[in-house]
């Protein structure tokens, strides 16, 4: 896993590293979760074709694993993220504060993918696979 989590744990409050140490619990409160609730519940209701073309909402199962996910990974005060819908009914978790830019893609199954960059990275930054062994909602 990349050294670079320590850095952005301390900026945004959000460490992967965290997730083989609590499972798969989408049910966890986590101080974000109202506003996250909110917000997948608008993307579970998007209509078919919603992208102009074949896009998919939200599934319960995708949500499920966000919420798993930042009930495990986002410290009480990491900062809210960005949720973005994609087209096959998958999401993407994004933070860009104080110079990081994270995002994470997730999906109803499947290892989560992160690309993060800062300063250290260089503006490419890096593309890592997150271990979701233990959060198989």
């Amino acid at each position: 896993m990349s050294e670079h989590w320590d850095h952005i744990s301390f900026v945004i409050g959000f460490d992967p590293r965290r997730l083989g140490d609590h499972g798969c619990y989408p049910e966890r409160s986590y101080p974000q979760r109202e506003g996250v609730q909110r917000r997948l519940g608008e993307l579970r209701a998007l209509p078919h074709g919603w992208d102009g073309y074949n896009g998919r909402a939200v599934t319960d199962k995708t949500a499920a694993r966000v919420h798993a996910v930042l009930a495990a990974c986002l410290s009480p005060t990491g900062r809210y993220p960005s949720i973005v819908p994609g087209s096959s009914g998958d999401v993407q978790i994004e933070w860009h504060w104080g110079g990081v830019d994270l995002e994470i893609g997730i999906s109803d199954d499947g290892p989560l993918t992160a690309w993060l960059a800062f300063g250290k990275t260089g503006p490419d930054g890096v593309t890592e696979t997150l271990d979701m062994r233990d959060v198989q909602c």
